[in-house]
């Protein structure tokens, strides 16, 4: 529509141009998401140190009132300049689900973490690389990645992505069971959860452009959860926000998975095999193959049979993904004696287990536990 102004001095009349409003611009108006739009603090700390990386005298200036070991900044410390290296973020939110706003201008560093990420896209685009596959992302655009994967994420202009943040943990008891059973997605949630094996391009990549009963969930998570920070609402309620994740996995469940290089590791029933692995994950202290098979009516060569042919993987191999997940959960949130880790998951002897964590985390359970107390910041 356009907009007629008063007539220009040379007597003709003036027309203003039609400003094209995008589909991040009609997603913010739609639901009233203009507060998104607002810089915070931070990001207009990174914003002008984006801006002022080459005129060194200039970013001197800038930076001298900041401490700046309390930022992210591999062009001024040495401790951020370590090329290649991984940094891991831990569970530093207190509740089973966080929604934050990603930083914009935060400079890019390679990492992975410990819950699960689901990065929406709201307004713009951003650069997204998982495994070392390159994705440009643009509104609508929805990416879940999963614990342990390697990713950076870069947002350098006005453009907004919103991160739902879910604890693997809460993931398994809350949302797996209840997910469709004949699924990409249920089985991508399914390797991640029980299997935890590496595979090339781990991640789901979807698009909901103006698919509004998603768009309606997605939205009324943010406000749970964003808003509240801010003073607006009271705390949200755990159970609401669980549903609203349902409800978003369940609408992402309709949609073709753009990845079309994941791999698919399961077969015949899944359904039973989605109750096999987490009937393993929860008893994994004392599960064996013979009390498992007895437990879902087979005979253990057949039970083996079955996990191997569906999986991919041994039952050994999956019991013990799920002792050493557990010991990273009690390392990581409580304050129990790292002697008594072993016992509470299954293992006789700390030494076999110390060889057993190490072979499968790349650190000792010491290091484990200190890497997660002197996490780097968030994002």
């Amino acid at each position: 529509m356009q907009r007629f102004l008063p007539a220009a001095p040379d007597g003709g009349e003036m027309v203003e141009a039609e400003k094209t409003e995008t589909a991040g611009d009609l997603f913010l108006k739609r639901y009233d998401l203009h507060f998104l739009e607002a810089y915070s603090s931070e990001e207009l700390f990174y914003k002008r140190y984006y801006e002022l990386r080459s005129q060194p005298e200039a970013l001197r200036s800038f930076l001298a009132p900041y401490r700046v070991s309390e930022f992210w900044l591999p062009e001024i410390n040495s401790e951020h300049q370590k090329a290649n290296q991984v940094h891991t973020i831990f569970d530093y939110f207190d509740d089973d689900i966080m929604v934050t706003k990603h930083t914009r201008f935060y400079p890019l560093f390679i990492h992975k973490h410990v819950f699960f990420e689901i990065m929406v896209v709201i307004k713009g685009s951003c650069e997204n690389t998982v495994g070392g596959r390159r994705l440009r992302m643009t509104s609508g655009d929805i990416c879940i990645i999963p614990p342990g994967e390697i990713h950076t994420i870069g947002i350098f202009d006005d453009s907004i992505a919103i991160n739902i943040l879910i604890k693997r943990e809460t993931f398994d008891d809350a949302f797996f069971s209840l997910l469709p059973q004949e699924h990409f997605l249920t089985d991508f949630f399914r390797k991640n959860l029980y299997l935890d094996e590496h595979i090339p391009d781990n991640y789901v990549l979807i698009h909901i452009e103006d698919d509004l009963p998603a768009e309606t969930a997605i939205c009324a998570l943010i406000y749970e959860d964003l808003l509240r920070h801010r003073g607006m609402e009271q705390k949200a309620n755990a159970l609401l926000k669980k549903n609203l994740v349902l409800t978003i996995l369940n609408y992402f469940a309709c949609y073709r998975n753009e990845n079309g290089n994941m791999v698919k590791v399961s077969s015949g029933n899944p359904e039973k095999m989605n109750e096999i692995l987490k009937y393993i994950s929860d008893r994994h202290a004392t599960a064996s193959l013979e009390e498992v098979a007895a437990h879902f009516h087979y005979s253990p060569q057949h039970l083996s049979k079955l996990i191997l042919e569906s999986t991919g993987f041994s039952f050994i191999r999956i019991l013990q993904k799920a002792k050493i997940a557990r010991a990273c959960f009690l390392l990581a949130t409580t304050k129990m004696k790292i002697c008594d880790i072993p016992g509470s998951v299954g293992y006789d002897s700390l030494l076999y287990f110390n060889r057993i964590f190490k072979k499968e985390m790349g650190v000792t359970p010491s290091r484990y536990r200190s890497l997660y107390v002197n996490h780097i910041p968030r994002q």
